[in-house]
């Protein structure tokens, strides 16, 4: 799963030239960040705080939306923000959706000194979440039946390995059809 969420984050950096880019995965059932990977397109640049993702991750899931704003405080509509959350400038998030439910989040984000996000950009990010989600989900799904199958494999191994030591004899030793006939 890591190498296509990391191919993602590439093709989402490469269209919308975000510094900044992450994508969380969420359990629908419960709304909790369940894998996030974060990347920034500059090495000297620090990357999006969990903290942040968070709060965007939040934000979309409340709203049912996207998010785009010139600037990610006001944005997601914090009244006393952390001094910290001032390096953030434009942000562009969309919902990755599975059967009208959010399963995960592309949020990029730019320095607040870096071009804002647009609507052309705002388009291109829900056309690559809305073909990522399926694929995410489906690579889940493999990866979850491919684990199921060892595991299987494994269980029938141990349980034959089992039998053909232990075997099918009577208590005297020989085997069920070794008893004379009388």
């Amino acid at each position: 799963i890591d190498h296509i969420l990391n191919g993602i984050v590439q093709v989402c950096i490469g269209f919308s030239r975000a510094n900044k880019a992450a994508i969380l995965l969420l359990d629908p059932s419960t709304k909790e960040t369940v894998k996030t990977l974060v990347h920034q397109s500059d090495s000297s640049l620090s990357s999006i705080e969990h903290t942040v993702n968070e709060i965007v991750a939040g934000w979309i899931m409340h709203n049912n939306k996207p998010l785009l704003a010139d600037n990610f405080i006001d944005g997601v509509g914090l009244k006393t923000p952390l001094e910290r959350f001032r390096i953030y400038g434009s942000v562009l998030a969309v919902p990755l959706m599975i059967d009208g439910k959010i399963t995960g989040i592309i949020n990029l984000m730019n320095n607040a000194d870096a071009p804002k996000f647009t609507e052309d950009l705002l388009r291109i990010a829900k056309i690559i979440a809305d073909q990522s989600a399926r694929f995410i989900y489906n690579a889940e799904l493999h990866e979850k039946l491919f684990e199921e199958n060892k595991r299987l494999k494994e269980e029938l191994q141990q349980q034959y390995n089992i039998q053909g030591i232990i075997g099918s004899s009577d208590a005297q030793g020989g085997a069920p059809n070794d008893r004379p006939i009388s």
